[in-house]
């Protein structure tokens, strides 16, 4: 794609400026969770300019959707919006966005705890909730910093439309999750924070601005750094994975029923 006017894409949140954010483009590869290799990288790129190459298979909603017969742009936009082709993609994905928020936490000695399904429920129901609780280093020094309870949504933002912004998509999804969880935040006393991050790796200004308040948590002051590039970098990886395991899954279907239909054309002849 072409960029229309300078700095386009640092509106756009494909990418930013210097500030308390850099996109994974532009973050070093420091260590192994910070580095990709070339597929992942290419296939990332691939995104982002809506070009996922359309491989043999079908849609597994309705057949008759050839992926082979896509535009590049339209086989993008479904294998990210279809619940039947993408259920493993968004599981997988937001656990591996999950992970990596826990793993940061961990090597920065920050405690967290990922709570049983029926230990912190939504209020009404018997099972669900926060996706992790992290426990501030506040806390064991004797303050009255309260538990912060974290909630995972890794979304699909397509371009924006008219005079809709990239991140306005995000700030919807950031709002939804917190009405979602208003009561039970007035219940526990837990500060919530709604970890909303895009396919494109862009976390929303709105997380952002809570995470920020992180950094008194560990003593290292790149936590938050390292949370911001750990969780774009596994969010990456998560998603060439599953691309991956769909475009074999689906070629080894389709060569099962070229053979077969080859067969059947064999003994027809003879």
């Amino acid at each position: 794609k072409t960029v229309p006017r300078k700095h386009a894409f640092d509106t756009d949140g494909r990418t930013f400026r210097e500030g308390n954010f850099k996109s994974w483009l532009v973050a070093r590869p420091k260590n192994s969770l910070t580095r990709l290799k070339d597929e992942e990288m290419e296939h990332q790129v691939n995104i982002m300019c809506d070009v996922i190459p359309a491989f043999n298979g079908s849609c597994k909603a309705d057949e008759k959707l050839q992926f082979a017969e896509m535009r590049d742009e339209v086989f993008t936009h479904h294998i990210f919006t279809c619940k039947q082709c993408t259920g493993p993609l968004m599981w997988g994905r937001h656990q591996a966005v999950l992970h990596a928020i826990r793993n940061t936490c961990r090597f920065h000695s920050v405690t967290t705890h990922v709570p049983r399904q029926n230990e912190h429920p939504l209020p009404g129901n018997s099972k669900g909730g926060p996706d992790l609780l992290l426990y501030p280093i506040a806390n064991l020094r004797g303050n009255t910093a309260n538990c912060v309870a974290i909630d995972v949504a890794c979304d699909y933002v397509p371009d924006p439309v008219g005079q809709e912004k990239y991140y306005s998509r995000l700030t919807k999804r950031f709002d939804e999750k917190r009405a979602k969880y208003a009561e039970l935040v007035n219940l526990t006393g837990f500060q919530f924070v709604p970890f909303v991050v895009s396919h494109w790796g862009v976390i929303a200004a709105e997380t952002r601005k809570l995470v920020d308040e992180w950094k008194c948590f560990a003593i290292d002051p790149g936590f938050v750094f390292d949370m911001y590039n750990n969780v774009q970098f596994a969010l990456v990886r998560a998603q060439h994975q599953f691309h991956f395991y769909m475009r074999l899954n689906n070629e080894r279907k389709y060569l099962l029923i070229v053979e077969a239909m080859a067969g059947r054309r064999e003994r027809d002849s003879g």
